[in-house]
Formats: structure tokens, C-alpha cells, sequence
């Protein structure tokens, strides 16, 4: 009998265990999410948890999650865009020299996004339809970006101030609002997007084109279609960040984007989405946006060295991809 009992009992204590594996596994980017705004809560001393302060991360979270949006859908595809900072100049320069001719600022944001989703399409047509991998294409675009965008501006300051003045009388927005504005629109476009993943035909073939390529051929999705598809997007997305960036600033250099290149990678995947394509949701990267904006809000709050503010980063960035992946892996 007892015997019985103590079989019963290790039997009962190995599913406890296994479900606290699976539950760990599950939700481990929420967790590292938890426990860097509890850490960053003690060492501040309650100061990163100032509501003015929480504004602030989510300023910064929205400019990196939109920009990881596409990024994802890059990704999801077994591809890589690094030409996102290129496309944020691209759409600040067309922003502000618009303005400065006399045109509207709806339409500049028009042109803005169909200037980025041009130039991000023509990412996508050249990596469908050659053998350069992603990572040459989008590398070279970056830079002929980059460069274009100095040439027009001549590496001076762009302004924005009337589409700063456009969008508060558009949605009525006081001081609080404004500061709310980045951060509704981030969420308005990652919950299209979950839509468009989970319930269209388009989302489907996305994760069919990065899990298996030749078998979704074979199956009737048009692979080159959707790589040009999620390339216009990612310049769309970059074209967003840049609005949001303009609206929030009323004044910048053209190569302010730089930054969001590697913070919209490291968000994607540590918000679980697999480099090699196929595996990945919006959620995580939705989370993952937010632990990158709290790295860097805490970096700042504990006015950590400028010159060691990267390495510092860098080796949480590896320490949590560590983290989280072994997490996933176990079963």
C-alpha cells in the first residue's frame, strides 16, 4: 500500500514538474518580460515605473515594433531586411522636403509610405528573382538608401512640424494624447497584422513559403509573390516608424534610423521567431519590442556609459536569446 502511494505521489510530483517545464517554455518571453521591469524597478528605485517614464518606453517601444512588424514577415520567409534604417531615412526625407514645398501633410505621408513600399518591393523582386541571398540585397539597399537620402538633405537637420500640428488637429489630441498616439497605432497595426497571419490565405502561404519553399511551390503558393509582398510591407512598416518618429521628435537627421535595425532583429527574435523562417507570432514580437525599449529606458535611467551602452546591450541581447531558446527547446 504504501508503495503504492509513494508511486502515486513521484508520479504526481514528475507531471507537477513537466507542467512547470511546459509552462516556462510556453511563456518565457513574458517571463524575461516580467522579470527585466522587476529588475529595472529595484535597481532604479521605483523610477522606471514613473508614469511619465512608462511613457517614454512606450514611445520607444512603438517606433521599434513597428519597424519589427515587417521585419518579422521578412523573417518569417527565411529572409532578413537590413535596409529598414535606409527606409526610415528615405520616408524622413520625403516627409520633411514635401513640407518645406508647400504640400500637405496627408499627402506627404502618402508618399512618404508609397516611396518606402516602392523601394522595399524592389527589395523583394530582385531577392525572388536572383540568387544573391536577402542579406547582400538588403545590405546594399541600406546603403544606396542611406546615401540618397544624405545627397537630397545634404546631411542637415529635417523638420516636421506641420505634420506634428496636421496630426493633432486630426485626431484632436491634447498633451497626453500625443504621447499615447505612437504607441495606439503600433498596437492598431501589430493586431491587423495578427489578423491578416491567422486568418487570411496570405498569412498561411507566408509560413508555408519560410517553412518548406519547394513544397509550397509544389502545393500552388507563389513564393516570389509573397517575398515581394512582405519586402513592400516591411517598407510600409519602415515608412510608419519614420511618420511616428517625425511626429515625435518635430526634428531630426535623416540617419536617425540606424538604431532600429538591429533593436527590430533582436525583438523578432527574441520574441521567438525562428531565422530560419516558418516559425514565429506577433505576440512574441510585441513583447520582444517592449524588452528591447525597457533595455535601453534602463540604460538611461541608470546613465550608463555612452561608450558601453552597445557592449552592454549586446550582451543582454545574447544572454536572453540564450535564455529563451534553451527555455523553447525543452519539451
Amino acid at each position: 500500500m504504501n508503495s503504492t502511494r509513494e508511486v502515486e505521489h513521484n508520479l504526481a510530483s514528475e507531471k507537477s514538474r513537466i507542467s512547470l517545464i511546459e509552462f516556462l517554455r510556453r511563456y518565457n518571453v513574458l517571463i524575461t518580460l516580467v522579470m527585466m521591469i522587476a529588475f529595472a524597478s529595484v535597481t532604479t528605485s521605483g523610477l522606471f515605473l514613473d508614469f511619465e517614464n512608462l511613457l517614454n518606453v512606450g514611445e520607444r517601444a512603438s517606433v521599434v515594433g513597428i519597424v519589427a512588424l515587417g521585419q518579422m514577415l521578412v523573417i518569417l520567409t527565411g529572409g532578413i531586411d537590413l535596409s529598414v534604417g535606409g527606409l526610415i531615412a528615405i520616408a524622413l526625407t520625403v516627409v520633411s522636403k514635401t513640407e518645406h514645398l508647400g504640400v500637405p501633410p496627408w499627402l506627404a505621408i502618402i508618399l512618404a509610405c508609397g516611396a518606402s513600399m516602392t523601394l522595399g518591393a524592389l527589395n523583394g523582386f530582385l531577392i525572388s528573382k536572383s540568387k544573391v541571398p536577402p542579406f547582400m540585397i538588403t545590405m546594399g539597399a541600406m546603403l544606396f538608401h542611406f546615401s540618397l537620402a544624405t545627397w537630397i538633405t545634404g546631411a542637415g537637420q529635417l523638420e516636421y512640424y506641420h505634420l506634428q500640428d496636421f496630426l493633432n488637429q486630426l485626431f484632436r489630441l491634447n498633451r497626453f494624447g500625443a504621447r499615447l498616439l505612437p504607441t495606439f497605432t503600433w498596437l492598431f497595426f501589430s493586431f491587423l497584422l495578427i489578423y491578416m497571419l491567422g486568418r487570411s490565405r496570405f498569412g498561411h502561404n507566408v509560413y508555408a513559403t519560410g517553412g518548406k519553399e519547394r513544397a509550397a511551390v509544389l502545393s500552388g503558393v507563389k513564393a516570389g509573390t509573397v517575398k515581394i509582398l512582405v519586402y513592400m510591407l516591411s517598407g510600409l512598416f519602415c515608412a510608419l516608424a519614420g511618420i511616428v518618429l517625425a511626429y515625435r521628435l518635430g526634428a531630426s537627421n535623416p540617419n536617425i534610423g540606424t538604431a532600429f535595425l538591429l533593436e527590430s532583429i533582436a525583438a523578432v527574435v527574441i520574441g521567438g521567431t525562428s531565422l530560419m523562417g516558418g516559425e514565429g507570432s506577433i505576440y512574441g514580437t510585441l513583447v520582444g519590442a517592449f524588452i528591447m525599449a525597457t533595455l535601453v529606458n534602463l540604460l538611461n535611467l541608470l546613465n550608463a556609459n555612452p561608450y558601453l551602452q552597445e557592449a552592454i546591450k549586446g550582451v543582454m541581447l545574447v544572454s536572453f536569446v540564450f535564455i529563451i531558446q534553451t527555455l523553447s527547446r525543452r519539451k
